[in-house]
């Protein structure tokens, strides 16, 4: 009887197939970018505070005072002179900032952990309408 022996009928007792093996990706970060003009101005300050220009220009007090957002830094007209009103007096740290300004832009922001992350929801998601 072939069916009593399952070495005499090897179908009787196929083997497991093994399973294919997922390739192995990157692991997706445990933090995703933010769009810039959703930053509030503690997101806007915390952000460039990690890249090391808040303690030295007092860049952190600056934002807060100005209300600076990441509305204002996506705006298209936010250029050079505005980093120098806010008082970043080194042409080479405003290139920086600036520079840094234009990658969220297209990248977004992954704040510093630590920060507190309110993201504020804009009623205007395109530009505003011009009031006049």
């Amino acid at each position: 009887n072939p069916k009593a022996n399952p070495k005499a009928n090897p179908k009787a007792n196929p083997k497991p197939r093994a399973e294919p093996r997922p390739e192995s990706s990157p692991k997706p970060s445990p933090r995703e970018a933010l769009p810039l003009r959703q930053l509030s101005v503690d997101q806007v300050a915390a952000w460039w505070g990690a890249l090391g220009f808040a303690s030295n220009l007092n860049l952190g007090v600056k934002v807060q005072e100005m209300g600076i957002d990441g509305v204002m830094l996506d705006d298209s007209s936010f250029c050079d002179a505005d980093l120098v009103e806010i008082g970043v007096k080194i042409r080479m740290h405003r290139k920086r900032l600036f520079d840094t300004v234009i990658a969220a832009r297209r990248e977004g922001v992954i704040l510093p952990l630590g920060s507190r992350v309110r993201v504020r929801v804009d009623p205007y998601p395109n530009p505003r309408p011009d009031p006049g």
